[in-house]
């Protein structure tokens, strides 16, 4: 006997819940009958045979997501009037097989305002409704969908879904939140793929194994560091850069490379077997170090040091690296002559003034009352006074009386023999220590004018050489002055400032070559079982592979110095593999129907849920492949097909069989992303710019971005929203509002909530009261308008319709009454009434959601 386990979502394979009590009944239960699992609508029965402990079927043949793609055509249906592709085949026999119809088509401005937002993030101008209503021709929707895919919008809204996938970000977060200031190479790389329909097994093996990709005969430079580009798939993640155990550091970043190739090309969690066999998926610790094996031996970090640092491409030809090695090479060598000169120049000026030390000593000695004196140091004014009536450095003047005063509370060996000589008088005193201290000078002189090279480093005079290097201490009298080429003689002065023209000059044009965040093979390892996940403890030997239940015999050959990046890549995009082509095919029905024929996008395990109709799955699969992997053509299928054209008309009757609409009964309604909330309102005050590409991070490369998110500057840019900064210690406040997915981790499904601060920030944001006003200001500015003709044009700016006479009679009452509270005075009142229309309108639900 079988027994059907349904979960709190539906029918679909039991996932543990926080009710541990039906945990733990539903666990019997699979033990003791197994598993009936029924795919809703698919008319097809998947069930296990013999089961483990934990209610699984340990047999990988027996499961759908490891099973080769089924060439099932679409069902026949008796009424084909519906039906204009195959999916709607598949839809409609699942809809009649549970005793329901499909929703009504779609109105056509809810049709081209969905497909519009769907394709290029942006809702339609008004322009472009007008044409496509006045377009009487049944290819008129078909030419909608060419113009869109055509359009360079659409590769910034749909780079846009992968870039969630990649987990990409202009930062690393975690323990040292260092700037990818070349990251947004790998964004411009994503948009510009979709944006040419690189084939999408291309583009995984381009992510993965770009550098190692054999070249076309007749491949440009800059098609080289594409593929370069693209492997920055690998490096852009989170890395604790600062981990005190390098190896635990290389491990860790091993371990998301695993965990993010796993879920986002084959729909697994590879990274659960880091430690112990994977519980619910045919994944072995030894899998998971066989993979492991494969990025240990690519080359990600140029070192696991404290601060660690990243690999980086340079993308730029070898004539022109060797330019800006001898432009550099020039800058150092004058940077170098310049500092000597310098270092010249201020010995020069030092020996200068040493040579009067025994002027400086004994007016010093006067000023501080040496040898006798206070601590004190003497006044400014009898400072500059003694420095002129004397001819001396006011600065040095001033260090040997704080020096002197120094020596008078703590005398040193030098001077204590003076300062205890109480016979003596004050000048006898002062006079004999300016002696020595000239006399010490002198022979210092003569000694490195005639001193063999090598040799001449001290006096033979203990008592001179004593004397010699207080003159000579970097912390005694003789100090460099502030700006001490104030001091300079006129030919050092002269000397210097050509130097630094030379180098300004040589700096000017200095080449700033690209660089591209990426990774290069390493030295090939094969990685011993880490037991437990700890790299001190080794198991049993690994080599470098692919998880073998998943291969099916069909495991690739990695050569001895090869990292198997390639033959990774390779084997994730041959046709015979089941589940890149299922993955990818999911989420692209995910992004245009809001929800995935397998709900849990990035988890075909057996954790994930069971297709809402896997023949469907596996018929798009197929095309897909045999479209040479072209996702513009995989939405020519889906948009040019009657399901996608279905209305969001509720239906009780199918709501009631159907709560949750996995047979695709009507099409759903779904939110504006973050993104194209942002977008959608700039659009609405036209202060959208379009210019692509570019990095917008204002700091340099590596260098600590933490809290940069609060500074005004970092996301104020009127670009599309792609463009902007993403960091991961401070992501842009209105993206998180909507539900901009976490940039650390992998995510293809993004949540949509419904929260407070969503409509605070409606009303009251910064970019709603600027684009409002800027909107007002344009109604206001149409002489070709009327107020009603004004209330118009906002709605169908907004809402991609025309208000009907009621909501045009209320709008103009909204515009009156906001004007008449009012000041009289106020001259801005018209602005502001029609700008608190504009915003009431933004802010509606109607142009939040998509119908």
């Amino acid at each position: 006997m079988k027994c059907l386990v349904l979960n709190s979502r539906g029918p679909g394979p039991y996932s543990a819940s926080s009710n541990t009590t039906l945990w733990i009944l539903t666990t019997r239960i699979n033990r003791l009958f197994g598993w009936l699992l029924i795919t809703v609508g698919s008319g097809i029965l998947l069930s296990g045979a013999d089961v483990d402990d934990r209610g699984i079927d340990p047999n990988p043949e027996t499961f759908w997501a490891f099973q080769p793609l089924a060439t099932t055509a679409p069902p026949g249906i008796a009424d084909s009037a519906w039906v204009q592709s195959g999916i709607d085949a598949f839809v409609l026999k699942g809809l009649r097989d549970a005793g329901l119809e499909p929703a009504p088509g779609a109105d056509p401005r809810n049709l081209i305002r969905r497909v519009t937002y769907d394709l290029i993030g942006l809702p339609p101008t008004p322009a472009e409704i007008d044409r496509f209503l006045s377009d009487p021709s049944p290819e008129a929707f078909q030419r909608v969908v060419e113009r869109l895919l055509a359009s360079p919008r659409y590769g910034e809204k749909w780079g846009r879904h992968w870039l969630d996938v990649a987990r990409y970000a202009d930062s690393n977060g975690l323990d040292e939140n260092l700037a990818y200031a070349n990251a947004f190479r790998y964004r411009d790389y994503v948009i510009d793929a979709f944006n040419d329909d690189l084939p999408y097994n291309r583009f995984v093996q381009q992510q993965l194994a770009g550098d190692l990709v054999t070249p076309a005969s007749d491949e440009t430079s800059q098609e080289k560091y594409r593929r370069l580009v693209a492997t920055g798939f690998l490096s852009i993640g989170p890395k604790m850069l600062a981990c005190d155990d390098g190896r635990k550091m290389e491990m860790d970043i091993v371990d998301e490379q695993v965990d993010t190739v796993g879920r986002a090309f084959m729909g697994m969690t590879l990274g659960c077997a880091r430690c112990h066999d994977h519980k619910f998926d045919p994944i072995s610790t030894a899998d998971y170090y066989s993979i492991a094996s494969v990025f240990k031996s690519t080359h990600t970090m140029e070192n696991f040091n404290v601060v660690a640092q990243w690999h980086e491409y340079t993308l730029a030809s070898e004539a022109e690296q060797a330019k800006a090695r001898e432009i550099d090479e020039a800058i150092r060598s004058t940077d170098e002559a310049l500092k000597k000169r310098i270092e010249q120049a201020d010995r020069e000026f030092l020996e200068t003034e040493r040579k009067r030390a025994g002027a400086y000593f004994e007016t010093a000695a006067r000023l501080t009352g040496f040898p006798a004196g206070s601590q004190s140091a003497p006044a400014e004014e009898a400072l500059k006074e003694a420095a002129a009536e004397s001819g001396l450095n006011l600065e040095v003047l001033q260090r040997w009386t704080g020096y002197l005063t120094s020596v008078i509370g703590k005398p040193g060996e030098f001077w204590a023999p003076f300062l205890e000589d109480k016979a003596g008088e004050s000048s006898e005193i002062i006079g004999r220590i300016r002696v020595r201290f000239e006399k010490a000078q002198q022979a210092w002189t003569d000694l490195q004018a005639n001193a063999d090279p090598g040799k001449g480093d001290a006096l033979a005079d203990e008592e001179l050489e004593a004397a010699r290097k207080i003159l000579h201490d970097s912390k005694g009298p003789f100090q460099l002055p502030k700006e001490p080429a104030r001091f300079y003689t006129q030919t050092s002065t002269d000397e210097v400032a050509r130097l630094r023209t030379e180098k300004k000059e040589l700096q000017e044009t200095a080449l700033v070559l690209p660089r591209a965040m990426g990774v290069r093979e390493g030295k090939p390892e094969d990685l011993k079982v880490h037991v437990r996940g700890n790299y001190l403890t080794l198991g049993d030997q690994t080599r470098r592979g692919v998880p073998v239940s998943l291969a099916a015999g069909n495991e690739p050959g990695i050569a001895e110095g090869a990292s198997g990046r390639l033959e990774l890549a390779r084997w994730l995009t041959d046709e015979q593999h089941p589940l890149t082509a299922r993955v990818m095919a999911n989420r692209i029905w995910l992004w245009h129907f809001g929800e995935g024929l397998v709900r849990t996008t990035d988890n075909f395990g057996r954790l994930g849920e069971l297709p809402s109709n896997l023949p469907l799955l596996d018929w798009l699969a197929n095309r897909f492949q045999e479209s040479a992997w072209s996702l513009k053509q995989m939405h020519r299928l889906i948009l040019l097909s009657s399901s996608y054209q279905m209305s969001t008309t509720h239906n009780e009757t199918a709501y009631a069989k159907d709560p949750e609409n996995r047979l695709w009964w009507r099409f759903p309604r779904r939110r504006l992303s973050a993104e194209e909330i942002r977008d959608s309102l700039l659009a609405a005050g036209e202060g959208l710019e379009f210019t692509m590409h570019g990095q917008r991070l204002p700091e340099e490369n590596r260098s600590y971005v933490t809290g940069t998110g609060s500074k005004q500057g970092t996301y104020r840019f009127a670009c599309r929203s792609v463009y902007l900064p993403i960091l991961r210690s401070a992501v842009y406040d209105v993206f998180q509002a909507f539900d901009f997915p976490d940039p650390s981790v992998l995510n293809g499904r993004r949540a949509s909530t419904t929260v407070a601060p969503q409509a605070l920030f409606l009303m009251n944001g910064e970019i709603v009261l600027d684009q409002s006003r800027r909107m007002a200001e344009r109604l206001i500015g149409r002489a070709d308008l009327d107020d009603p003709g004004r209330v118009i044009a906002a709605y169908v700016r907004l809402f991609g319709r025309e208000p009907t006479p009621g909501e045009v009679t209320d709008g103009l009452a909204f515009v009156e009454r906001y004007k008449a509270a009012l000041p009289s005075t106020d001259t801005d009142r018209q602005v502001r009434s029609w700008q608190g229309l504009c915003r009431v309108l933004m802010a509606s639900n109607e142009t939040l959601y998509l119908n």
